[in-house]
This record gives structure tokens, sequence and C-alpha cells, in this order.
């Protein structure tokens, strides 16, 4: 669900650009997110994706 985003509008918006995120950015993301996790071990942090 795009919420009220129209058809063509990015899903992840930069914050600091106007436009999306690159796919880069997106992996750094959950990676990141995924290392703040309490219990998770490096190897499973190491293969999380957004997908």
């Amino acid at each position: 669900m795009r919420g009220d985003a129209a058809i063509g509008e990015p899903v992840f918006t930069s914050r600091k650009k106007k436009g999306h995120l690159k796919e880069m950015q997106v992996n750094r993301i959950v990676k990141a997110a995924a290392k703040r996790v309490p219990g998770l071990e490096e190897a499973i942090v190491e293969n999380v994706s957004p997908h």
C-alpha cells in the first residue's frame, strides 16, 4: 500500500534531496536497523535485505 502517493511517485523518498532513495541507500538503512536488533547473530545481519 502506498498511502496517498500517486503512481510513479517514489516509495522511499529522500529527506535531503527531492526524489527517491537509491537501492544502495535502502540496503544500508536496512542493514543498520538489523545491527540494532538485540541478540541477532552477525551472520544473519550480513544476509538481511529489503526484499
